[in-house]
């Protein structure tokens, strides 16, 4: 998987975080676990490569190591979803008042960023600061901090992010904007968030260095919603709909209790009105 699409995979769990972040249940623990083990697995390969570049500034470059710009934009590009699940993962802990998937999400987003700050220190020290890819990777590394607030607008529907924000005042820029205020405008919103996803790193055409890891992560976020969250194609249902089906569940809950209290306490007297 390509290091692009996993900022496509953030944005897709930004837009059905809040119906994640106010289920009842916990995360599911087979979810968590993979995203968990892949995320270390991935940062053990960068971890390798990094040291691999770092000796081949001394030496001979060992054929092992991969291109020092392909590594900085899957560790840039990563972060996005690494702040985006942490997020999730936070928000949703704090609904339910417990502390279990928070630390995954956490810790998973502090070795993107001492990734990324490794390669960083790499990237400085084998270009000049004008050359051509350092400039490229800069602006990539400016926009990936960029779209990671205007994601977290949108999970913030759910609850507080503030912790996970690059810039909180973006964040805040961007709240109105991520509030579905129709069905028809967060229909369109979500189409318009896409596409401007996928043309604001369409630059990013280095082939992946840990891509069957990149698609294993994205699997393991996508699995942290239930089952109620796809429809029968296997595709994330809207969010409106799923708030809807859940208000008229709870509608319909309160309808039964209120007919079986009236049941059994058949002494109740009935309203004003309907004894005319």
């Amino acid at each position: 998987m390509h290091a692009r699409q996993l900022v496509e995979y953030a944005g897709l769990a930004a837009l059905h975080a809040p119906s994640l972040i106010e289920q009842p249940a916990p995360l599911g623990d087979d979810a968590l676990a993979e995203y968990w083990v892949a995320s270390r697995c991935r940062m053990d390969e960068w971890g390798r490569a990094l040291r691999l570049l770092g000796h081949s500034q001394s030496a001979a470059a060992t054929p092992q190591a991969p291109c020092l710009a392909a590594l900085g934009e899957e560790i840039l590009l990563s972060e996005v979803l690494a702040r985006i699940v942490a997020a999730i993962t936070a928000a949703h802990d704090q609904s339910l008042h417990v502390n279990e998937s928070a630390p995954i999400g956490s810790n998973t987003l502090e070795g993107c960023i001492e990734a990324r700050q490794r390669w960083r220190t790499l990237a400085a020290a084998w270009w000049p600061a004008d050359s051509p890819k350092r400039r490229l990777l800069r602006s990539l590394e400016k926009r990936a901090a960029h779209w990671s607030d205007v994601l977290l607008a949108y999970v913030a529907r759910g609850g507080n992010v503030d912790a996970f924000a690059l810039d909180v005042s973006r964040l805040r820029e961007f709240a109105y904007d991520a509030h579905p205020h129709n069905a028809v405008g967060s229909e369109a919103v979500a189409e318009l968030l896409r596409f401007s996803l996928s043309a604001a790193f369409s630059a990013a055409t280095r082939p992946p260095v840990c891509g069957d890891l990149n698609r294993r992560i994205c699997g393991a976020a996508l699995g942290l919603f239930s089952d109620t969250s796809f429809d029968g194609l296997g595709l994330l249902r809207r969010p409106w709909m799923i708030r809807a089906e859940r208000s008229a569940e709870q509608a319909s809950t309160l309808i039964a209790a209120l007919l079986q209290d009236g049941l059994s306490n058949p002494r109740l007297p009935a309203p004003a009105r309907w004894r005319r």
